[in-house]
């Protein structure tokens, strides 16, 4: 996750003191409403530097969010004062919800496969420093059952609130980030039949599976692919272990271009696997 900080992007202080609170139970996802075009690491400072001036002048101390994602995937450091900083943004849940908020208009538009990763990485984070519990990763209009003033709002956009349902599944199985690779580690073990996290939406081309421990990569695996969220249904595609392609202990495996834009569950079964890490290519 490429983090940019407060400095880096020439944050200006906080207009008043920004509240500070002892803990935080909700991560909170946003985006900024309108489509941009930020093709540069320039033009995206440009736009946090005309967030936090948006957000001062109509009463806030300091840019809304806690962080904010970009296309890229580069991730801003947000509101001063971090982690525990009474955010903006949602009505009730300011001084208990980290709020993540990214770049663009998602009511009809997938955001990218990038913001995507860092998101998750983020949340990971999240969980990591304030314990935040799985079904407590919401979109702004879920905040509607704190304050009605919520209710109505269509943030964060129709086709990224349809994917928190898989955020809120890998911040169940997800448990560390080896952020060297930036890759997510999944539970350890990983027991047989386990079902990765359908994070990409079918959205997606290849996984990488890396093991942990040298042993594995002796392993037999075999992947099933089923259209929708579960399992227990026949598979459209079993993949034996000729598909993988070991390349020193990475296992690479290919799906078919049949399921772009699909939504589809992969299980990988083996005997004895210790842990894997996952990305999307």
């Amino acid at each position: 996750m490429d983090f940019i900080s407060r400095e880096a992007w020439g944050a200006k202080p906080p207009r008043y003191p920004v509240t500070m609170v002892t803990r935080k139970d909700l991560f909170i996802v946003h985006h900024s409403g309108s489509p941009g075009w930020w093709p540069t690491a320039d033009k995206e400072i440009a736009a946090m530097q005309f967030w936090q001036l948006y957000h001062q002048k109509i009463g806030g101390a300091d840019i809304y969010y806690g962080a904010v994602i970009f296309p890229s995937g580069r991730v801003y450091e947000g509101r001063y004062g971090g982690w525990l900083a009474n955010n903006g943004g949602a009505y009730g849940c300011c001084n208990r919800g980290f709020g993540a908020c990214l770049a663009g208009d998602f009511t009809d538009e997938f955001p990218t496969l990038e913001a995507l990763d860092s998101l998750i990485h983020l949340g990971l984070a999240a969980k990591g420093v304030l314990n935040i519990a799985p079904d407590r990763y919401w979109g702004h209009r879920d905040c509607c059952s704190y304050n009605t003033k919520n209710c109505g709002n269509e943030c964060p956009g129709q086709m990224l609130y349809n994917w928190l349902p898989a955020l809120k599944e890998t911040m169940k199985n997800g448990n560390e980030i080896n952020e060297k690779e930036g890759e997510t580690m999944l539970p350890c073990p990983v027991q047989t039949n386990h079902v990765f996290p359908d994070i990409w939406q079918g959205h997606f081309a290849t996984y990488y599976l890396h093991c942990k421990n040298e042993s594995d990569k002796d392993n037999t695996f075999r992947v099933l692919v089923t259209e929708g969220s579960s399992v227990n249904t026949t598979p459209i595609e079993t993949l034996e272990a000729g598909p993988f392609e070991l390349v020193s202990m990475d296992l690479k495996l290919a799906l078919s271009d049949r399921y772009a834009g699909k939504s589809v569950c992969v299980t990988v079964q083996s005997d004895e696997l210790s842990a894997v890490y996952v990305r999307e290519a």
